[in-house]
């Protein structure tokens, strides 16, 4: 490939990640934004509209950020029906679906409830049946990439090497799922990495700092962040911190005595007797005296695992996510006094943040995940083949 074609290639890339930075952009704006001269950044806005990935857009006085004097003019915009991402986590209990178009915005959100122990068999026609629903409503060429989530242990080949909470051992989930979606590229994450992925996106300054993510469900999962970066580790299994073992158990369900054991939605529900994390924050909000024991033993819990984890990472920010997630807003003071008399220094104590993506914050991750790189350099295209940035 010539200089000039590279240098073209990465110019483009460049003009698609600002417009989804920062929204629609006039001609000029473009030109600042790269640094390029009008005539180059005239030239790259026809080559991409040609191509379908980005179009016009006419200012509104409702558009955020658009200031409006006289006759509005037409900026570019990514034109969000170019290309459609699927994002879908597997869950205790069902699946998770999520849709996102090229801006990022969500097209489409659905769950499955699936009875339990759910098999892989079902868990592959549950995703299936969501990827055809959002099928029957994409644009016509626009879906192609599915990211799937799992609460566990997903190798490079896409086999589940241990799921403890689904009760899966080496099953190999994303070639069942290509068989049966054969028109489709499929990539496996860890449901933490993938909430991980959600949750920075909306963080302000997530690219410089070092996060420490707490995926609190019916496991507990983590991830570490380091300057927009995900801490992968050697196999990519970094970040499991549900699975630190207190006690010696060759077993393949959770470690008893575990982090995951004593912080995960099913430890809460077991010790205090309600059917769901609703009952319990309904109970502990009503002063109830049970419930707010297990409060104060979990939030103690919580905290000498912070400190760990800050010790070892020197995290700016805790962010939190999943169903318990709440509980920590309503024992923020126990777990920070716990985590501030174990850390090396008590004057550094992280920041604590929940995030606010909800249930659906692993699938929306997953999506995110393929539509980051999309809008990335394409390293073969530029060092070596030539690779088509249409889809």
């Amino acid at each position: 490939m010539s200089i000039n074609s590279a240098v073209r290639h990465i110019n483009e890339i460049r003009l698609l990640q600002a417009l989804q930075k920062k929204g629609p952009l006039s001609r000029a704006d473009i030109g600042r934004e790269l640094d390029v001269m009008r005539s180059t950044a005239g030239n790259l806005v026809a080559t991409l509209t040609a191509d379908g990935l980005i179009r016009g857009h006419t200012p509104t006085q409702v558009d955020d950020n658009v200031r409006i004097a006289g006759r509005p003019g037409t900026l570019i915009e990514l034109n969000p029906d170019h290309i459609w991402f699927l994002g879908a986590d597997i869950g205790v209990g069902y699946v998770q679906l999520v849709a996102i178009d090229l801006q990022g915005r969500t097209r489409l959100s659905r769950r499955l409830t699936l009875a339990t122990p759910q098999t892989p068999t079902a868990v592959v026609t549950a995703i299936v049946a969501l990827v055809e629903e959002v099928r029957a409503i994409a644009p016509e060429g626009g879906l192609g990439q599915l990211c799937v989530s799992v609460p566990g242990l997903i190798d490079s080949s896409g086999t589940v090497r241990r799921a403890p909470l689904l009760g899966w051992q080496n099953v190999p989930l994303l070639s069942s799922l290509r068989d049966a979606l054969p028109d489709f590229d499929i990539v496996g994450e860890n449901d933490a990495n993938a909430f991980a992925i959600a949750a920075a996106n909306v963080i302000q300054g997530a690219e410089s700092e070092v996060l420490v993510f707490l995926w609190l469900d019916a496991g507990v999962g983590g991830a570490v962040s380091i300057n927009g970066k995900m801490l992968r580790g050697v196999h990519g299994f970094a970040g499991e911190f549900g699975h630190i073992g207190l006690q010696d158990n060759s077993s393949d369900t959770p470690l008893e005595g575990s982090v995951e054991t004593v912080l995960g939605l099913d430890a809460i529900l077991r010790a205090s007797g309600c059917m769901d994390i609703a009952g319990f924050l309904g109970a502990l909000d009503q002063s109830d005296p049970t419930a707010g024991q297990i409060a104060a033993d979990w939030a103690k819990a919580m905290g000498r695992l912070l400190a760990t984890l800050a010790n070892i990472f020197d995290p700016s920010k805790f962010v939190f996510g999943g169903q318990v997630a709440p509980l920590v807003e309503k024992t923020t003071l126990t777990i920070e006094a716990t985590l501030r008399g174990s850390l090396y220094d008590p004057d550094l104590v992280p920041a604590f943040h929940i995030a606010t993506a909800g249930n659906e914050g692993a699938a929306r991750g997953c999506a995110m995940l393929l539509n980051n790189a999309y809008l990335q350099v394409d390293e073969n295209r530029v060092f070596g083949g030539q690779v088509a940035l249409t889809s």
